[in-house]
């Protein structure tokens, strides 16, 4: 290596070092740790904040076979600051994840190679109606590409968020800036003109958002999240860019709260969770999450799940979501659900992207389609 390489793999480690300090000590994710050290770094151009990105990202994504962050020598800072991890590092894919992970995923999930848990997807948006052909071709330079199946998705392979963001379709509302795993649970709705759906935990009001697209802007949306402040300022704001006229915003507890003397034709609940379908693109996530959290998520979800039934009308819909990869999140959850609720049964749909039926239940594994991971499962109140 050069004098210049070591120098610059040595800035790369020491952002390592910093990053692990701030995430275990002090519970800061990644992106707000650099975000803010950038802010204070003025040596850094862009090209040096894309390469300790990568390498800061790399390493989570790899810690399980390199150690702590004391291990990172300038030569491997440097190796890691790679676009493309190099996969040579870990050739034990399993060591990946915390090894209580393995018996937790959906079986589907540890059947698979994790190899693709060495890189990030791609940016998704999706485009409003009828905008599909007009952004493909607006973004040849983000090597922009159409997601298969009838989704309208596009995936970016060559761009970030903040660059998006500036542009004038995106202030337009021509599209937004969503993950295709999430983008699959929005059309898992069916959401249809004229309808009448809540929105149980909007959080941001992504799939506020594409419900209303889908009922072409006409019938209501109930936009409720237990979060305020700027949560609920950002979610009125992208309300507002998108145009969506049907969409009222509340603060209101899923898991406690009801909507006062309303029968919905759709309920959805993204429910909080630990969020491991997106460990991909946040890989230090996985290695501050415990099974005693994983299992206060999976207590607050069936609390939402049994609150919000009681607000779907006979023949409704309650559709169920995470952005989860864990049994006790996704299918379980589904399962003890359904074991209590007799009068609600599994309903098929399409496959947004295969176009296969769905029988109730969906895990979005990142391999189908290069997207985060998720699930979703949609049941139906008998008449």
């Amino acid at each position: 290596m050069t004098e210049k390489t070591v120098f610059r793999g040595g800035v790369c480690a020491d952002y390592i070092r910093q990053a692990e300090n701030a995430l275990f000590q002090r519970g800061i994710p990644c992106d707000n740790f650099l975000k803010e050290a950038f802010r204070k770094d003025r040596r850094c151009g862009s090209k040096d904040r894309k390469r300790i990105r990568n390498a800061v990202f790399n390493y989570f994504r790899l810690r399980g076979c390199i150690g702590d962050a004391s291990c990172v020598t300038p030569e491997l800072g440097e190796r890691l600051s790679d676009e493309y991890c190099p996969k040579d590092i870990c050739p034990e894919l399993a060591k990946l994840v915390p090894g209580w992970c393995l018996d937790a995923f959906e079986p589907e999930i540890v059947k698979d190679d994790f190899s693709l848990l060495f890189t990030r997807p791609p940016v998704w948006i999706r485009p409003k109606l009828g905008k599909t052909a007009v952004l493909l071709e607006k973004f040849t330079s983000f090597n922009a590409r159409a997601a298969a199946g009838s989704s309208g998705a596009i995936a970016l392979d060559s761009c970030r968020t903040s660059e998006l963001t500036a542009l004038p379709e995106y202030k337009n509302g021509d599209f937004e800036i969503q993950d295709l795993s999430s983008q699959c649970i929005g059309i898992s709705t069916g959401a249809k003109r004229g309808e009448l759906w809540w929105d149980a935990c909007a959080g941001a009001g992504g799939k506020t958002l594409q419900l209303a697209d889908m009922m072409e802007n006409q019938g209501a949306i109930l936009s409720g999240d237990i979060r305020t402040g700027a949560a609920e300022s950002e979610k009125q704001l992208r309300i507002q860019r998108a145009g969506v006229s049907i969409a009222s915003c509340v603060t209101m507890d899923a898991a406690n709260q009801l909507p006062e003397g309303m029968q919905f034709d759709g309920v959805l609940a993204d429910a909080p969770c630990s969020s491991s379908g997106r460990w991909r693109r946040n890989p230090e996530a996985k290695w501050v999450l415990t099974e005693e959290k994983l299992s206060e998520y999976a207590s607050l979800q069936a609390k939402i799940l049994n609150n919000i039934s009681k607000a779907v009308r006979p023949g409704g819909k309650l559709v169920y979501a995470t952005c989860s990869l864990f049994r006790e999140e996704d299918t379980l959850q589904i399962e003890r659900f359904l074991d209590l609720h007799p009068e609600f049964e599994k309903a098929e749909w399409s496959h947004p992207i295969t176009g296969q039926t769905v029988s109730g239940t969906l895990v979005i594994h990142p391999a189908s389609c290069n997207s985060d991971g998720a699930f979703v499962s949609v049941l139906r109140r008998k008449s």
